[in-house]
């Protein structure tokens, strides 16, 4: 497999403004405020918004672009504490560049119920067309100014579907702010 020329891959655009707020996100989560907070919620919903590159290519070509808006809200209920595991799920969209609906649900795991979490799971998209495929992240929880917020780096790679070429596999890498409401 001989490597991709820059000519062949498409450089990906991002206003000035953006690359300040990606820097602070990814500080937020590097150094969270609360370090020793309480143990997470049993069950929480969390509406979450992402946006990042997606990753693909057909005919001997790869591209990479700003992926769509994701937009979701999680339901995550937490059924063991040490570790604390839990499993979530919840509606899952495509915004601006795409327009989509589908579902997202899996296991997140934090360690030694501190701050941090890393969350294996799959994504399904079924309307208007179809892409499906597993999900991994890591981030975190925590509380600027007594506002709970997380803050996950998400990849996706979408291996099933009508809407990819045949014999292609099409990735997505986002970084996600949610604001995670205890509800018990």
């Amino acid at each position: 497999m001989k490597p991709l020329s820059r000519a062949r891959v498409r450089r990906l655009h991002t206003p000035r403004h953006v690359r300040p707020l990606a820097c602070a996100i990814v500080l937020a989560v590097a150094i969270p405020t609360t370090a020793g907070a309480a143990d997470p919620p049993i069950l929480a919903i969390e509406p979450r918004v992402g946006r990042g590159v997606s990753l693909g290519g057909g005919a001997g070509e790869a591209s990479a672009r700003l992926s769509p808006l994701t937009f979701g809200v999680l339901v995550e209920y937490a059924f063991r504490s040490d570790p604390w595991v839990s499993c979530y799920g919840g509606p899952y969209a495509e915004l601006l560049d795409r327009g989509s609906i589908g579902a997202i649900a899996g296991l997140r795991f934090r360690p030694a119920s501190g701050w941090a979490r890393i969350g294996l799971g799959g994504v399904a998209i079924f309307a208007p067309y179809t892409l499906a495929g597993p999900t991994v992240s890591f981030g975190g929880s925590f509380a600027v100014g007594g506002v709970p917020l997380s803050v996950d780096i998400e990849g996706a790679a979408f291996v099933v579907g009508n809407d990819l070429p045949a014999g292609t596999v099409a990735g997505q890498i986002q970084v996600v702010v949610g604001v995670p409401l205890e509800v018990f």
